[in-house]
């Protein structure tokens, strides 16, 4: 069984967000002033951190700097970026959950 759940993130540089295994992001928006992110996952998987990024337009990321990028939010008057740490087990593009799934987050959207 896979479900929709959501997330919401504070604006900061580094944070961590308890998420299922082999959860998959769908979307991000403002939902009453603050950022959401949308993601389908299976319920019963087991829970894990997940380090996200949030950077606002002009704001300088390092050389090396480690995330995949998610999704942009207008939130507050200003346009946040959402990236999260990629884990070497991710796979790109993967449309769909699958139970006992290792990979992480995806920004992945519409075939891209």
């Amino acid at each position: 069984m896979i479900a929709i759940f959501k997330t919401t993130l504070k604006i900061e540089d580094e944070q961590k967000v308890e998420m299922q295994k082999g959860s998959r992001i769908v979307k991000a928006a403002n939902q009453h002033g603050k950022i959401t992110l949308w993601y389908v996952c299976d319920p019963e998987a087991e829970l894990t951190d997940e380090t996200f990024y949030v950077v606002g337009t002009g704001q300088q990321l390092p050389d090396t700097f480690p995330g995949q990028y998610v999704d942009s939010v207008a939130c507050e008057e200003f346009i946040w970026h959402i990236f999260f740490k990629q884990k070497p087990n991710v796979q790109r593009g993967k449309p769909i959950v699958a139970p006992n799934d290792d990979g992480a987050p995806t920004g992945e959207r519409n075939g891209a």
